[in-house]
């Protein structure tokens, strides 16, 4: 008995020389992933993915809308320059009115007081 079952195992190895199995994991489990918390691995970083998304489009909308304020600052620094402008060039035009109602009053008071 004890020299079939040798014979038996023998022939069972020349078998298994010739033909190797083609999956070398003797472990008889379907499952080929040893880690059973993969797949809340896979959700979170799923959810992060999501997540780094949503982030993006945000980061991108509030840059957009801080663009769209730094353009609408200079607009009005500039509409400001131009009134400041506009005001200092009516100061000068106002002065130089004066000074000429100041020289044609002159006149007008030098004629008067002459005989």
């Amino acid at each position: 008995m004890l020299d079939t079952q040798c014979k038996r195992l023998a022939n069972d190895l020349k078998q298994a020389d010739h033909n190797p199995n083609p999956n070398p994991n003797p472990n008889p489990n379907p499952n080929p992933n040893p880690n059973p918390n993969l797949k809340q691995a896979k959700r979170k970083e799923l959810e992060s993915t999501h997540e780094q998304e949503r982030l993006a489009g945000t980061t991108a909308e509030l840059e957009m809308r801080n663009e769209a304020a730094q353009r609408q600052v200079k607009e009005l620094v500039k509409e400001k320059e131009q009134g400041m402008v506009a005001t200092d060039v009516l100061k000068l035009e106002l002065k130089r009115l004066r000074e000429l109602l100041s020289a044609k009053a002159d006149e007008v008071t030098l004629t008067l007081t002459l005989p």
